[in-house]
């Protein structure tokens, strides 16, 4: 950490130099101007007069030649005056004020106000130098302090300065004291999770260092249950993982693997090439091959024992993660290049194809009454019966980047706002444009109505990624580094900052947040 520095000699300095430079530094012996001059090294020339001056700006030296050709005789020309020296600036700015706020669980925000004549602030964390704020609007510095431990005290002060290098008094500390965190345990993970039925999760990772797959259960402390390689077969990335009444179901990109509850391998299929469990009910296993030599992907239904009951072959290559299973076994699926939803019925039989506006990129989400949702274009949702007759739609203003049920078996969309902003006052000459963000959720009843919504906050650093509901009724949005908990009327409850990216969420049953990147987080709700 770095203590606290005083600049004033620093900035003092630089004035002088500053003033200094206004004249030009000459060289022995070197000739300057119409008078044909020669300065010395104890003098400076003034370009615009074509004089000598002695840098102590006392004695100045004259032309000793004539010049006549514009008629003027140069002899015994009396040198000019000295410039009057610019006063030198020594009063300080006034003493800072700010304010602080907690805006996040292990974050906090300083709004400085811009005071006359200061031109940069520093601010203190605990009487140790912090950093330097960044000018917001006309009138206003903000830093933000994030990564803070919980349960601690925190207290900050501001000193401000100005462009002579004058400092203020220290401003009056304020302080905060942040709240416990939810968060519960943290551990490595390379792949899929599936929160278990019984408050335990599976997690999946991938070591290319000694060539493994491993899934394993963990307890709801981080604590390992059980685990499984795949060191006796060829090490591929693992796909997914579901679990139904009996057994877990792991996928990798070449086979799937059943154990039973605990962990006691039953069987694998190795037949299936890029192999994704994607959606189960109590008794059906569907997998979907990505693309083939024919450029057509085929869907399977296996049973609990691995043996395959129906095989469909599409018309073109599906997108594997548009692919849902509702809990009577219909299968919904969107082929690459259609405008289509299509329908398999249980026993792997087309049922009908539905036609939507647009291609879309997300799975349809199903719901209360088997209700199907999905993105009908950019803007708009839409919901069909099982029948394909379609029941309402739901337009917003921005880009629909995801839809969930939640565990009221109602529809939640997630929507990003981007814009552009301008920075003018990092540099006014040459001004930063960026794009800033903003996650807009909405909560939909089953008809189609707006029960809330809950805007985030603008963020020029960071995309808005999921949205899931939790069994304690509250809505959780998750962005590449942060997880904001929204309760059930739309009012943001809490926030937590993370470290390194994360790009994954999942809930369990008995309430337990799962986000992770190449770590998981595992949270309770306050």
């Amino acid at each position: 950490m770095f203590k606290r520095i005083n600049l004033t000699k620093f900035f003092s300095l630089f004035v002088i130099l500053s003033a200094t430079l206004t004249l030009h530094s000459c060289g022995s012996g070197i000739e300057h101007g119409s008078c044909n001059v020669s300065c010395n090294v104890t003098t400076a020339y003034a370009a615009s007069r074509d004089w000598c001056v002695d840098k102590a700006a006392s004695v100045h030296s004259s032309c000793s030649t004539s010049w006549s050709s514009d008629g003027i005789n140069w002899e015994n020309l009396t040198p000019p005056k000295p410039p009057t020296p610019t006063p030198v600036d020594t009063t300080p700015p006034a003493r800072p004020t700010f304010s602080i706020e907690q805006t996040a669980l292990n974050e906090a925000t300083l709004n400085i106000e811009l005071q006359y004549d200061a031109t940069q602030y520093v601010v203190y964390k605990n009487d140790i130098w912090l950093g330097f704020p960044t000018r917001t609007t006309n009138n206003l510095y903000t830093f933000t302090d994030s990564f803070l431990e919980q349960s601690t005290e925190y207290c900050y002060s501001v000193i401000a300065w100005d462009a002579a290098g004058n400092s203020s008094e220290e401003s009056l500390q304020a302080c905060i004291t942040t709240q416990e965190y939810p968060l519960k345990w943290t551990t490595e993970i390379r792949g899929s999770l599936l929160p278990a039925t019984n408050g335990d999760v599976f997690i999946t990772k991938y070591s290319p260092d000694n060539n493994q797959t491993l899934l394993q259960s963990l307890d709801t402390n981080g604590n390992i249950n059980w685990e499984y390689s795949t060191t006796d077969h060829p090490p591929y990335y693992a796909t997914g993982i579901i679990e139904n009444s009996s057994s877990i179901l792991f996928s990798t990109s070449r086979a799937i693997y059943s154990f039973d509850l605990s962990g006691n391998f039953q069987w694998n299929n190795t037949d299936v090439r890029s192999s994704l469990p994607f959606s189960d009910n109590s008794t059906q296993i569907y997998t979907a091959s990505p693309v083939t030599s024919d450029l057509t992907s085929t869907i399977k239904s296996f049973d609990e024992t691995g043996v395959e009951t129906w095989s469909y072959e599409t018309e073109t290559h599906i997108i594997l993660p548009i692919v849902s299973v509702s809990p009577d076994g219909i299968t919904y699926y969107k082929s690459f290049g259609s405008n289509d939803i299509h329908a398999l019925d249980s026993d792997g039989i087309p049922k009908w194809n539905h036609s939507i506006t647009q291609t879309f990129d997300l799975p349809v989400a199903i719901g209360a009454n088997e209700s199907i949702y999905f993105k009908d274009t950019t803007t708009v949702l839409q919901a069909i019966a099982p029948d394909s007759s379609l029941l309402w739609s739901y337009t917003v203003a921005d880009p629909i980047i995801d839809i969930q049920i939640g565990l009221d078996d109602e529809p939640y969309l997630l929507s990003v706002k981007t814009q552009q902003e301008t920075d003018y006052y990092s540099n006014i000459y040459s001004p930063t444009v960026y794009d800033i963000y903003q996650g807009i959720i909405y909560a939909l009843s089953s008809n189609g109505d707006l029960k809330w919504k809950h805007e985030t906050a603008l963020s020029k650093e960071h995309n808005i990624l999921n949205v899931r509901t939790g069994v304690d009724g509250f809505t959780y949005l998750q962005s590449e580094n942060r997880l904001i908990a929204i309760d059930n009327t739309g009012l943001k409850r809490w926030e937590y900052i993370f470290e390194d990216g994360v790009s994954n969420l999942a809930i369990g049953l008995n309430g337990t947040v799962y986000v992770w990147g190449t770590t998981l987080y595992t949270f309770n709700n306050l």
